[in-house]
C-alpha cells in the first residue's frame, strides 16, 4: 500500500500540519494547542505506522500518557481505528506503570545496593519525612551544615532528587551527594514513583541488553502531554532512545504546562528537539472551542508564548452573544444565589443538561461548596464537589480510576440489567484481568453473567442495610477477579497497602451515596454522579471539556500565589479558559480585591471581555 492511498480511519480529513506529523518517520516534537485533537493523532500516528507495515511485525508500538484515565483513552481509541490483529501489538500504560514493570522485571540486574527489598509498596513521601531526612544530614555534616540548612525540602525533592543520576561512582559534590543518600535510603524501604523512574533509567543505562530488547519490541515511542515530564522521566526516556533505534513523537503545549510544582522538567521540548534532531510540527486547528473563544484564546497564548501562531477554530458557534464575561459581585452570597439561577435558566433555554457545565475554582474547592450547592438545591440542581475526599482520595480520583468504574459498572448491571454502556466498561476491563483465555465476548457475557447473578444481585435484594450490602458486593468483585490479579493489572494498587486504602475509600464514597438514595436505582444514580454539576480545580480540569465553564474566584483571594514573573500562573488560567466550548463567564467578589491578578483583567480587557456589575 502506497502512503498516498490510506486514509485517516473513523474521522473524515486530517488538517495538513497532521498529515505531517502522521508521515514523519523520525523523531518529531508536536506542539499542538487545547482542543487540537492530540488523542486522534496518536491514535491516527498508530493506524498508520501498522497498516502501512512500517512498524513491521512483530514490532510494537508504545504510547507513554501521565494519567491512567488519557492511557485507557488512547488505547480505546486506537482499538477503534485498528483492526483487532493491529490493536494487539499497540501499549497504552502511564509512565509509572511502564518504568515500575521495568524495575519488577529486571531490578536483578541492579546492583545489590539499588535492589528494593520483596514486597516493596508504593508510598507518597511526606514532606516532613524529606525535611528530617535534612535536618539529620546537616546535623551530622558540620563543614556543610549552613549549606544544608539553605535547602528547601520542594527544592530537595523536585530539583535535587529530580535532577540526580543513579550511579555506581561517588556522588561528586554536596547535592549530588545529599540525593545520593537518600536514594540508597529509600530503595530499602517502601519507595515512591520518582525513586521507580530513576532505578528504570539506571536499569537502561547500565544493562544496554536490556535497552536493545526494548528496540526489538517497540518501532515508536508516544509521548502525550510533554510538557509535563519530569527531570526522571525525560531522562528515562532519553536513555531509551540513545540506546535503541526506537523513534519518538512527542505531543503537548507549553502554554499548558502546569505542574512545575511537582518537578516538571522546564523547557522539554527545546531539549528534545536538540538532543534527537525532532522535526518540529505545529498543530493549527482547535475542534473544541467556537471562533469567538479561540479568538480570546490568542490574547492570552501570545503573553504566554511571543513566538505563537494563531489557530483556526473548526467547532461551530452555538450562540450569538456573551460569549464571554466578568461578573462583578458585592458579595459570594450574591454570587452563588445568581450563578444557580442563570444555569438553571441557562439549561432551560438551551435544552442541555448538567454534565454540559463546568464550575472551576483555583484552589479549595470544598470552602465554597455549602453555600454553592444550596442554591443550587433551591433551583432543583445539584452541585457534586469533585475534589472532595474519602479517606486518602478524591472523589474525582475514584470515579476515573478503571477498578471503581469496573466496580459501578457491574453494580449498574446487577440493578438495571442491559445497560450497553455499563457492559461495555465492565467488558473492557475484563481483557486486562483475563487478557488471553476470556477475551472474546461471548466468555466476557458468560463471566459477567455469572458474577452478578451469583454474587452481585442477590445482595441487592433489599435496601434495608445499604453499607452491608456495598461490603459484600465490593469483597465479591475482589475475591471473583482475585487480589493478585488486581494489584499485578493496576500499578496505582500494586500492594496490599493501597488497594486495601483505595477499597476504604471506594466504601466511604458508596455509604456517602447510599444515605441520600431512597433505593437502589437512585444509588447507582448518584453513583455516577448522573444529573450533576462537577465543581473542580483548574488542575483536575485538564484534558476535560464543557459546553460552558464558570470560573469562580478570579480575585486576590484565590489567586494569592500569582506573579506576572512565573508564567505558571498565566498557563493556569489558559488551561481553564481552554475547557470551554462555547461559552466562558468569569467571577468577582468586589470584598476579595483583584490587585494582584490585574495582569489577567488587562489580558481580557485586551481581548474585548466585557465586565458586567451584578
Amino acid at each position: 500500500m502506497m502512503y498516498s492511498d490510506w486514509k485517516p480511519r473513523g474521522i473524515g480529513s486530517l488538517e495538513p500540519s497532521a498529515w505531517k506529523a502522521l508521515t514523519c518517520l523520525g523523531n518529531a516534537c508536536v506542539t499542538a494547542g487545547p482542543g487540537a485533537g492530540k488523542t486522534e493523532l496518536l491514535a491516527q500516528k498508530t493506524a498508520f505506522m501498522l497498516e502501512n507495515d512500517i512498524c513491521p511485525e512483530p514490532k510494537q508500538i508504545l504510547a507513554i500518557s501521565f494519567k491512567t484515565d488519557a492511557a485507557e483513552n488512547l488505547a480505546g481509541r486506537v482499538t477503534e481505528r485498528c483492526s483487532q490483529k493491529h490493536a494487539m501489538r499497540f501499549d497504552s500504560m502511564t509512565f509509572d506503570a511502564f518504568t515500575k514493570s521495568l524495575v519488577d522485571r529486571f531490578q536483578l540486574c541492579l546492583p545489590e545496593e539499588w535492589q528494593l527489598k520483596d514486597n516493596y509498596e508504593i508510598i507518597s513521601y511526606p514532606e516532613n519525612q524529606y525535611r528530617e531526612f535534612l535536618a539529620n544530614m546537616r546535623d551530622g555534616n558540620s563543614t556543610h551544615a549552613q549549606e544544608i540548612e539553605a535547602i528547601q525540602t520542594s527544592r530537595f525533592q523536585h530539583q535535587l532528587l529530580g535532577t540526580y543520576k543513579i550511579s555506581t561512582d561517588e556522588p561528586g559534590n554536596l547535592l549530588d551527594q545529599l540525593s545520593h543518600d537518600w536514594l540508597a535510603r529509600a530503595v530499602k524501604g517502601n519507595v515512591d514513583f520518582l525513586v521507580l523512574n530513576r532505578l528504570a533509567e539506571f536499569i537502561l543505562r547500565s544493562n544496554p541488553y536490556i535497552a536493545q530488547a526494548l528496540a526489538l519490541t517497540y518501532e515508536l515511542v508516544l509521548v502525550d502531554e510533554f510538557q509535563d515530564t519530569t527531570y526522571a522521566q525525560y531522562d528515562f526516556l532519553s536513555t531509551l532512545l540513545k540506546s535503541s533505534d526506537s523513534k519518538a513523537i512527542v505531543v503537548g503545549d507549553n502554554k499548558q504546562r502546569i505542574m512545575s510544582w511537582a518537578g516538571a522538567k522546564p523547557n522539554s521540548f527545546k531539549a528534545f528537539v536538540s538532543e534527537f534532531r525532532a522535526e518540529e510540527i505545529s498543530l493549527q486547528t482547535n475542534y473544541r472551542s467556537s471562533p469567538e473563544l479561540v479568538r480570546i484564546h490568542h490574547t492570552l497564548a501570545r503573553s504566554l508564548e511571543p513566538s505563537y501562531i494563531p489557530y483556526l477554530s473548526a467547532a461551530k458557534a452555538e450562540i450569538a452573544q456573551d460569549v464571554a464575561e466578568i461578573w462583578n459581585f458585592p458579595n459570594a452570597y450574591t454570587e452563588h444565589a445568581f450563578i444557580a439561577t442563570w444555569v438553571a435558566a441557562d439549561m432551560k433555554n438551551r435544552s442541555l443538561a448538567a454534565t454540559d457545565y463546568g464550575i472551576l475554582v483555583k484552589q479549595k474547592a470544598a470552602d465554597i461548596y455549602p453555600q454553592l450547592a444550596k442554591e443550587f438545591d433551591k433551583e432543583g440542581l445539584v452541585i457534586c464537589n469533585e475534589t472532595q475526599r474519602y479517606g486518602k482520595f478524591s472523589l474525582q480520583d475514584i470515579a476515573s480510576d478503571d477498578l471503581f468504574l469496573f466496580w459501578s459498572s457491574v453494580l449498574r448491571l446487577s440493578i438495571e440489567e442491559g445497560c450497553a454502556a455499563a457492559w461495555e466498561t465492565a467488558s473492557s476491563c475484563l481483557d486486562y484481568f483475563f487478557p488471553m483465555s476470556h477475551n472474546d465476548a461471548p466468555n466476557q457475557k458468560h463471566l459477567l453473567d455469572n458474577l452478578i447473578e451469583r454474587e452481585i444481585q442477590p445482595r441487592l435484594s433489599k435496601f434495608d442495610s445499604p453499607k452491608e450490602s456495598i461490603n459484600e458486593c465490593l469483597q465479591a468483585c475482589v475475591d471473583w477477579i482475585g487480589e493478585s490479579t488486581i494489584r499485578n493489572t493496576f500499578p496505582q494498587h500494586s500492594s496490599k497497602a493501597n488497594l486495601s486504602s483505595f477499597l476504604d475509600a471506594s466504601k466511604q464514597y458508596l455509604y456517602s451515596c447510599a444515605n441520600q438514595s431512597k433505593d437502589w436505582n437512585s444509588f447507582i444514580d448518584k453513583v455516577d454522579r448522573l444529573g450533576q454539576i462537577p465543581l473542580l480545580t483548574v488542575h483536575k480540569s485538564k484534558g476535560l471539556e464543557y459546553d460552558t465553564v464558570i470560573f469562580m474566584g478570579l480575585d486576590d483571594s484565590a489567586w494569592w500565589s500569582y506573579s506576572e514573573a512565573n508564567p505558571e500562573g498565566k498557563a493556569t488560567f489558559f488551561v481553564g479558559l481552554s475547557r470551554a466550548k462555547q461559552r466562558v463567564i468569569f467571577t468577582h467578589c468586589r470584598s476579595r480585591g483583584r490587585d494582584n491578578i490585574s495582569e489577567l483583567y488587562r489580558l481580557l480587557a485586551a481581548a474585548g471581555v466585557p465586565e458586567k456589575t451584578i
